[in-house]
């Protein structure tokens, strides 16, 4: 008989590549990885539109805008994505054991 897994979990599975049993434990290690990555982007969000505020005008030019988001997407879906995989993959969550049998 299968587990019933709310929407949520199905989606923190995808997105961080479980393939493994996801009991109790594992579910709050998953939940309190989840949470430092988005407070570390929380933080950054709002050190670097901090500072952008605070930048002069003529600084803020449109290569400078451009290069603002650029940089913002590769921290957003690239560090912090690579912070969570990484920490999943310590847990060793993203690999299935499969007995001789199977």
């Amino acid at each position: 008989m299968k587990n019933k897994e709310g929407i949520l979990i199905k989606i923190m599975r995808y997105s961080f590549s479980i393939r493994g049993v996801l009991d109790e434990h594992n579910l709050q290690a998953v939940n309190r990885i989840a949470t430092n990555g988005f407070m570390y982007l929380w933080i950054y969000t709002a050190v670097t539109n901090i500072v952008m505020l605070f930048l002069p005008e003529a600084m803020i030019t449109h290569s400078f805008t451009i290069g603002f988001v650029f940089i913002n997407i590769l921290v957003g879906f690239g560090g912090v994505s690579m912070y969570i995989n990484h920490q999943v993959s310590k847990m060793k969550l993203n690999y299935q054991e499969v007995s001789k049998d199977e």
